[in-house]
């Protein structure tokens, strides 16, 4: 019954089989139906940017796209002690980086910097209205070896200014012996490292005499090239995060693929041959966070590529009201309900947003959207106009051993969610007197999909993910 309610076509890749993001798929819609000029449907590449007629450039701060510290630890950053606040965080923190081997013990350092706001600058004429905000901004890419015992090793460091100007350029020495030089990535040869005495420890040294409180480092998938540099900074733009992927997370566009799309540049021709060049890589980044502060926070989003289902929702009037022009408070409205902080990623446009830390409470959630607050304290009464599909994770088990339900929790949401569809098309008193009658099976069990993070292409695109 529930395909016949809403049938829905999840988006995949038939080449490789695979399924990709079924929840972005239902909470996105393209911004125009029209094909690309000059493009076909099954021509590959990237496309260039499709914001349509209607876009406005937003002029930004590169401090506004800062990655939080909970980015930064879904995406597998070490974390500075500078975000951590209390002695407690920072013993844990402590631990952890010992047991994983990112200690100091183990040659890894910190920047110089005790707290966050020595990071920040007092508000003066020539850093009030700039886009750099008075900040150093250094880009970094490095290229990495593959050392005895299978780990990646620093054989080369490029750093770019703000003005994309060459701060450093240095081949890197590893102290393991090298099992594979990785040529046709890095371009790293045995004979141009043969005469190289550089150590890490010295990049290392040189680093903290760069980076200061007011440094901000930017990167894509930074946190492969913090990891061969041993190095930990509070203040990191993500290229990787700041520019989702079209599918959405935890996939990943390639810079390559990035620099064509927005950028209409190529790079990387090297690739599989003679390898990458790590300042044209660096100079990429530079110009990729360039061009988000001069165009907004949602150029290269989800919000930019395809509309935001609650969006488009927000410009339809409820029954018997005259919505006026773009004023989203006439027009229906939407929740969203997930696990974590959802506004930071597919319900960043919903007008209400239910963060969940167990499965109770998406049911809970599920309910409150739907029903609203008793008080009208935060979702008024009477509910939304759109309750999102919301996601049950809890007791699944592990990959190797396959994929059951929670059959506890599903059956708990969908009897939510079909009393909640039945008493919203009957009076309520009729729906509870019918609460007890209603089948069981009227939604089919959850089909839940695994897909491991990668970090890939965007849509149509046929370059491998970057290195």
């Amino acid at each position: 019954m529930f395909v016949h309610l809403w049938p829905v076509r999840a988006p995949g890749d038939d080449r490789f089989s695979k399924v990709h993001s079924p929840l972005h798929h239902m909470l996105t819609a393209p911004v125009s139906k029209s094909q690309e000029k000059g493009q076909t449907k099954n021509s590959r590449g990237p496309k260039p940017p499709s914001a349509g007629n209607i876009w406005e450039n937003k002029y930004t701060p590169v401090v506004a796209y800062l990655t939080s510290v909970d980015d930064l630890r879904e995406n597998d950053y070490v974390i500075h002690p500078a975000h951590l606040s209390s002695t407690e965080e920072k013993e844990h923190e402590a631990s952890w980086r010992k047991l994983k081997k990112q200690s100091v013990e183990d040659g890894w350092i910190d920047t110089k910097i005790e707290n966050l706001e020595e990071g920040d600058l007092l508000a003066n004429p020539i850093t009030k209205g700039n886009i750099s905000a008075g900040r150093s901004i250094l880009a970094i890419d490095c290229e990495m070896c593959t050392v005895e015992g299978g780990e990646a090793a620093l054989t080369r460091i490029s750093i770019v200014n703000w003005d994309r100007k060459v701060v450093m350029d240095e081949l890197v020495k590893p102290s393991t012996p090298i099992i594979d030089y990785l040529t046709p990535y890095s371009g790293i040869t045995k004979d141009k490292l043969a005469s190289t005495t550089t150590t890490l420890n010295d990049i290392q040294q040189r680093l903290l005499t760069l980076i200061k409180p007011q440094t901000i480092l930017v990167g894509q998938s930074l946190n492969s090239d913090l990891d061969a540099l041993k190095l930990t900074h509070p203040f990191i733009i993500d290229t990787a995060i700041l520019y989702p992927h079209p599918r959405g997370p935890p996939l990943k566009s390639s810079l390559k693929w990035l620099s064509k799309r927005y950028l209409n540049r190529e790079i990387q021709k090297g690739h599989g041959s003679t390898g990458h060049n790590s300042i044209e890589d660096a100079r990429v980044c530079i110009d990729l966070v360039r061009l988000k502060c001069e165009k907004g926070p949602d150029w290269g989003s989800q919000d930019a590529e395809r509309e935001s289902i609650f969006k488009r929702l927000s410009r339809v009037p409820k029954p018997g009201r005259v919505s006026k022009a773009h004023d989203a408070h006439d027009g229906k409205t939407g929740a969203i309900i997930d696990h974590g902080k959802p506004e930071k990623n597919f319900g960043h446009m919903a007008t209400y947003s239910i963060g969940c830390s167990t499965d109770d409470d998406v049911v809970a959630g599920i309910r409150r959207a739907v029903l609203g607050d008793e008080s009208g304290s935060y979702i008024p009464g009477g509910g939304v106009d759109f309750t999102s599909p919301a996601r049950l994770v809890e007791r699944q088990p592990p990959p190797a051993k396959g994929l059951r339900h929670d059959d506890n929790a599903n059956s708990k949401c969908r009897r939510a969610v079909a009393i909640h569809a039945f008493k919203r098309r009957r009076p309520a008193r009729a729906a509870d007197q019918n609460r007890a009658r209603l089948p069981p099976s009227l939604f089919p069990a959850d089909r839940i999909h695994r897909h491991g993070r990668s970090e890939g292409t965007g849509e149509n695109a046929d370059d491998a993910g970057d290195f």
